[in-house]
């Protein structure tokens, strides 16, 4: 999902993310200054893809190398069937309890939480999709945020990776006025080679 504003950012993602097997990558463009509108088209675009997963990007992410591989193997491990998010961050919301999870998930490769605090990247079950989208259609929440809600509402976890697998591009700044933040919008733990997977888990 991506901003006309940085169309130069998203194509460069699209060329590198083609290069890859996935069974489609195509941008979707938000053409209302709206990111809900333009991260329910995103996600609905996933429901005749043929897939068991959707992954959907955001335009100021960094991929990590071996993200196909890396990706694939994470949800082959992840603990159970719900929303997962390749980025950790370190700044807000909950950056101390974050950090404090992180740092116990050493040898574990999944932190559990019931909300997503990040939209950056992130793999949806398809067969999850148009219950969501309902769900979240006539909320006004920010977009991750609407996600994060609905498996809140329906006690599934949501899943984050350990590595993060992506990183944010923080030198950007934010389109929704998040970068006068003072501190830095980016990654805990982002990977840079191949990475063995497990189904331990710490909770956020």
């Amino acid at each position: 999902m991506a901003h006309p504003k940085r169309r130069q950012q998203a194509s460069r993602l699209l060329a590198k993310l083609s290069n890859y097997p996935f069974i489609q990558c195509y941008i979707t463009w938000d053409e209302q200054n709206d990111e809900w509108h333009t991260g329910e088209r995103a996600i609905r675009s996933g429901v005749a893809a043929g897939a068991d997963w959707h992954i959907v990007l955001q335009d100021d992410a960094i991929l990590s190398d071996n993200f196909y591989t890396n990706v694939e193997n994470a949800l082959t491990y992840v603990p159970s069937k719900s929303l997962v998010s390749f980025y950790t961050g370190q700044a807000r919301p909950l950056k101390e309890r974050v950090a404090a999870a992180v740092a116990k998930a050493k040898y574990a490769s999944w932190l559990r939480h019931y909300i997503l605090f990040w939209g950056v990247c992130v793999a949806i079950p398809t067969d999850h999709i148009e219950a969501m989208l309902e769900f979240c259609e006539n909320r006004r929440e920010q977009y991750d945020t609407r996600l994060g809600i609905f498996y809140q509402e329906n006690r599934l976890p949501v899943w984050y990776t350990m590595p993060s697998l992506v990183d944010h591009d923080d030198d950007l700044g934010s389109l929704l006025n998040h970068g006068q933040d003072a501190e830095r919008r980016i990654a805990h733990n982002f990977v840079s080679g191949p990475v063995t997977w497990n189904r331990d888990q710490i909770d956020i």
